[in-house]
């Protein structure tokens, strides 16, 4: 039987940081939330999120009695409403063995009225080989790292 298992590391609630704003106010800018969701092609919906702790277990290419493939990072970043400051950027990566799968910068210009923004990425891989997952907030230096990874383990 073939199976995965999914392990997240770092912490969501310490993962904040500043950014100078406007007559020297500290303002802060963070992930809020990090999941990964498998793809399952016979229903064209999604999972529930697979990095978890602790760790989930799934069948590899199977999830929930459904086959799989690829998969849908989310990212949901929080701070205050309205335009987020120049330079504000997300980086997303998802690295297996020496091939990078995903590495993806993306501008981060504004937090809607309740002070969210949402990216979305898609990682297209055979769900076969060990996934490592990070997501950072970038603004002049990179801030902390929200990190996991998904070993699938696949037998003969």
């Amino acid at each position: 039987m073939i199976r995965t298992t999914v392990v997240v590391t770092g912490m969501l609630a310490l993962l904040g940081f500043s950014a100078l704003a406007n007559a020297g106010t500290a303002t802060t800018y963070s992930i809020a939330s990090f999941q990964a969701k498998l793809f399952r092609t016979n229903s064209g919906t999604f999972s529930t999120s697979v990095l978890t702790n602790p760790p989930t277990t799934v069948q590899n290419h199977e999830f929930g009695g459904a086959e799989v493939d690829g998969m849908l990072l989310l990212v949901s970043i929080h701070g205050p409403t309205g335009d987020a400051p120049d330079g504000l950027e997300l980086r997303v990566t998802a690295i297996s063995g020496a091939d990078t799968l995903l590495d993806e910068t993306t501008p981060i210009d504004s937090m809607n009225s309740a002070g969210n923004h949402y990216v979305a990425s898609w990682v297209d891989q055979d769900l076969c080989d060990p996934v490592r997952l990070s997501a950072r907030l970038i603004l002049g230096k990179p801030g902390p790292t929200v990190s996991g990874e998904i070993e699938f383990l696949c037998a003969e």
